[in-house]
């Protein structure tokens, strides 16, 4: 039996899209978490890095269920946390939409409390993920030989991540030459209070546009005119139309599920060279992460599906997602667990001290779980073409 003490841990829903789309998805995807699962959390990976060993655990609800039933979603978050503790996990993160689900993580937070002498520190990792964004930004910015000071930079979805970002930027000093929030039409007066934040508590000089969607319609034409550079954080599937972006235009993206059409994407970079995108959510460390730990179910079908997981949340020898590291970052480098909607000193806190521990973006790259590889990187030359202006040169 492999050892399967850990020092952190990070919550996982059952991916729906593992069985493809839609409610078939779904249900195909809840049978398997009772038939296989039996309704129960499961260790499926142990990822060793310099700050710990981290466990990956499976709570017992596919991933596009979360909302259906909150009471469900609770349980099955409690359950992870009960696993992540037997294992010895002195902290917990949440991945994906589990944060949003269970408000933030305080739901979970609430539910467990008085249960252990030692409590777990919990923590959504939405700092560290905001940390890894910005990050990501500057590393598409940087292969594409762009500064964001010349950049029509748009943000849709401005919930605790995309805000975070946002604010992060302007913290930062990093002021695009225009700024475009797309939100659903319900949240504008959110959006304007941002604005204000922006101009009064940052700094913003720059033209800041305010754009309002009703749920399942399609973004405005106008959204892709102003946008060269597009940050995407949201949670409705597919929002950014790959076909109506302009040609040069970069898009980081950290939505789940996935915010365009993954081979959309990959064939318009592919055959017409006149995009780049890739995966925001990641970090890249100084040194080489272990795979210590795989853990199967003996269903072979299920147990491939699994180990594309690494491939996710482990592109390359260094990287792991932010949500994932965040477990056994928090602690060791002093830094705050975070509940409840990210602050931005906390953002802040996370991007400076990543920063001085060598962390950086990851390479380029597109995940979809449907995708034959799991992941895939955008090749040097693919990169290369952009950078040298050469839109469009098939």
């Amino acid at each position: 039996m492999q050892n399967q003490a850990v020092e952190a841990a990070s919550l996982v829903a059952y991916p729906c899209s593992f069985h493809g789309s839609g409610e078939e998805a779904v249900a195909r995807s809840q049978a398997v978490v009772e038939q296989v699962f039996a309704g129960k959390p499961y260790l499926t990976h142990i990822q060793g890095t310099r700050y710990g060993r981290i466990g990956i655990v499976f709570i017992p609800i596919p991933d596009l269920a979360m909302f259906n039933d909150r009471q469900a979603t609770l349980k099955a978050a409690v359950q992870g946390v009960q696993l992540a503790v037997s294992l010895g996990a002195r902290s917990v993160s949440f991945t994906g939409m589990i944060p949003t689900a269970t408000h933030y993580g305080h739901a979970i937070a609430d539910a467990v409390a008085g249960s252990y002498d030692h409590p777990p520190k919990l923590t959504t990792g939405h700092a560290a993920v905001i940390a890894a964004f910005v990050m990501n930004l500057e590393k598409i910015l940087a292969c594409s030989r762009r500064d964001l000071s010349q950049e029509a930079l748009t943000f849709v979805g401005l919930g605790s991540i995309g805000r975070g970002v946002c604010e992060l930027l302007f913290r930062l000093d990093r002021q695009p030459a225009s700024l475009q929030l797309v939100e659903l039409a319900a949240k504008l007066p959110a959006l304007e209070r941002l604005r204000r934040e922006l101009v009064q508590s940052f700094g913003a000089t720059c033209p800041i546009h305010l754009v309002g969607v009703d749920p399942g319609s399609p973004l405005p034409s106008a959204v892709y005119a102003r946008s060269s550079l597009v940050c995407s954080a949201s949670s409705a599937p597919e929002i950014i139309d790959i076909e109506r972006l302009l040609p040069g235009t970069l898009v980081v993206d950290d939505s789940f599920p996935l915010g365009f059409c993954a081979r959309t994407a990959i064939r318009r970079m592919e055959d017409r060279h006149d995009i780049l995108m890739t995966v925001a959510g990641g970090l890249q460390g100084p040194e080489t992460i272990e795979d210590p730990g795989f853990f199967p179910t003996g269903k072979a079908e299920i147990d491939a599906k699994l180990a594309q997981i690494v491939n996710v949340a482990h592109v390359v020898p260094r990287a792991m997602t932010g949500c994932v590291y965040a477990s056994v970052l928090t602690h060791p480098l002093g830094l705050p667990f975070t509940l409840g909607r990210v602050r931005s000193r906390d953002g802040l806190a996370f991007y400076e001290k990543l920063r001085g521990e060598g962390f950086e973006g990851t390479p380029l790259h597109i995940f979809a779980l449907h995708l034959e590889a799991g992941v895939q990187l955008a090749s040097d030359a693919l990169i290369e073409t952009l950078a040298a202006g050469s839109w469009g040169a098939g």
